[in-house]
């Protein structure tokens, strides 16, 4: 019996250039009876005569028919990388092999099937993307086009294994990790980073679609910034930030106390919006509303640097909206009733009481003011921008400038109130500041609160003196004065003059303060002190 020689089968791929594309000759399927071009990939209908279908058999893949495999490395998808060539020689899940960083072990290789898989673009050639699963099941076909894309730009260099270094790996990856999953991607440099902590697959590929979209739009943060800790970044924030002695001492406060000691350990990019929302909920057990919003604003506005300096992508206290509630309305007071307190305590500290009621000075711009910038014959106080208020820092007293640069101003006084300075000067004539303490040394707030303040306010039903508003802060006599300026019909533009606050938006802008106004606004001032001394009968001061 003659012994029928058959001929080996034509190879897959011939040996050709590395980077070479194939020829792809797309056939449809052929009756059984007729034999297939040469060049179409299936190995069965290459052969060299008809073979008839098995009746139980099932039914072999057409020409058109993807292979049972997905045609090169899952990671890169070319066919000639290491990864391929393991996956080929298990014959077992193939797709599933890795085979390493792209940017380095990747690349056609001699060994292996040189042709770079279809779709896939040459070095040189414009960006393409291919796209794998057709023919396949639906949820592998959608995995496998989310998983195969790679980018390539033109390259600019070449390194010594042949491998461009202006390769872009956008693509993501999802990998389920325990019982959450994790997103992998390349970074501009080639490098891998993973993100960890996401409950579903759905967050995990919207997070890679976030990172493709800024990418895209030039927008694209290196997550690896925002590995810095909280703590250094604060240090090199306070470094750069310039602001008054009396501003810092209070951002040293809230850093010390309420900041640092929780988020000094964690990474810039840890510190999510939950996190301040918890903290922030703790925080209003100990502190009032007002300290609450002010230390969250400070690491707001430490989060807003970092953001500034691409360390992060967002700000966490961006539109926190915290639930602080309304602040409740400050008290403020009567005329009666500020002579009530006048009438309490010494003459120099009744006049002390008298002129911030009358004028609405701050307390820093009263126990710093010196007599050199006080004009009683022309009614008038001058604050200067250089040493015109006291502040207290650190426990120590210093000069320095006001609050803001409107409060830079001259307030008029009415014409009890010049009497009454004079009087008061004559009792201490040597004296270099206004108001001080009993022993000529300025004064301090904590001090003047607990010894003269409080004990006006409660006042002592032995001797029949009531309580005067028992809540109201020495500060609450700016509210008492602006609220005196609305009841006697006094222009804004004038009230914020006075107040020393700047008068915003278009009528700041056209509205002037005129002499008619001041002196109207000063015989406002007069008729209210006669009225109520008229009334209470008060002879102090």
């Amino acid at each position: 019996m003659s012994r029928v020689r058959r001929r080996s089968p034509r190879p897959l791929h011939s040996r050709r250039s590395a980077w070479t594309t194939p020829t792809v000759i797309a056939c449809s399927p052929l009756p059984l009876h007729l034999r297939c071009p040469a060049t179409c990939p299936n190995r069965w209908h290459r052969s060299r005569r008809p073979r008839p279908r098995p009746r139980s058999s099932r039914p072999r893949p057409g020409c058109c028919t993807p292979p049972p495999r997905p045609p090169g490395c899952w990671r890169c998808g070319s066919r000639g990388c290491v990864g391929w060539r393991d996956g080929a020689r298990s014959r077992a899940r193939s797709w599933a092999s890795t085979c390493g960083s792209p940017t380095r072990t990747c690349v056609p290789s001699s060994n292996g099937d040189p042709d770079p898989p279809e779709g896939t673009a040459r070095p040189g050639t414009k960006t393409t993307t291919r796209i794998y699963g057709a023919g396949w099941p639906e949820h592998i076909s959608v995995a496998l086009q989310r998983i195969w894309s790679v980018t390539v730009r033109p390259p600019s260099s070449t390194t010594a294994d042949g491998h461009t270094e202006e390769e872009e790996y956008v693509m993501g990856w999802v990998e389920k990790r325990g019982d959450g999953f994790r997103v992998r991607y390349r970074l501009p440099d080639g490098s891998l980073f993973t993100e960890n902590g996401f409950d579903t697959r759905e967050e995990a590929e919207n997070r890679i679609r976030d990172v493709e979209s800024d990418q895209r739009r030039g927008k694209f943060v290196d997550p690896r910034l925002a590995q810095t800790r909280f703590g250094d970044w604060v240090r090199e924030w306070v470094q750069a930030h310039d602001v008054s002695a009396v501003t810092w001492a209070t951002y040293d406060s809230h850093l010390r106390n309420h900041i640092l000691p929780r988020f000094a350990d964690p990474e810039l990019g840890d510190i999510t919006r939950m996190t301040i929302k918890v903290w922030a909920k703790q925080l209003r057990r100990e502190l009032s509303e007002r300290s609450v919003d002010d230390v969250v604003n400070l690491l707001s506005r430490i989060m807003g640097e970092a953001v500034d300096e691409e360390l992060i992508g967002a700000n966490p206290c961006r539109k926190l909206r915290l639930a602080t509630g309304d602040q409740p309305e400050r008290p403020h007071a009567t005329a009666a009733q500020i002579a009530g307190l006048a009438d309490r305590v010494s003459p120099g500290n009744a006049a002390l009481i008298v002129t911030a009621a009358y004028t609405g000075m701050r307390w820093g711009e009263l126990t710093g003011l010196q007599w050199t910038r006080v004009d009683t014959a022309n009614r008038e106080i001058r604050i200067d921008g250089k040493d015109g208020a006291l502040h207290e820092v650190g426990g120590k007293l210093t000069l320095g400038p006001p609050k803001t640069p409107a409060s830079v101003r001259t307030v008029h006084l009415p014409r009890f109130l010049a009497d009454l300075l004079d009087d008061h000067h004559d009792r201490h004539p040597t004296a270099r500041f206004v108001f001080t303490g009993g022993d000529g040394a300025l004064h301090r707030r904590s001090n003047f609160r607990r010894r003269v303040w409080l004990p006006a306010l409660r006042g002592d039903t032995a001797t029949g003196r009531p309580r005067i508003n028992p809540d109201m802060h020495f500060h609450d006599l700016r509210h008492t004065h602006k609220t005196w300026l609305i009841e006697d019909g006094v222009p804004e533009v004038l009230q914020h003059k006075r107040i020393g606050h700047k008068f915003h938006g278009v009528m700041g802008v056209y509205s002037h303060v005129t002499r008619p106004m001041i002196d109207a606004m000063l015989a406002g001032l007069q008729y209210r002190w006669e009225q109520t001394r008229e009334q209470t009968g008060s002879t102090n001061p």
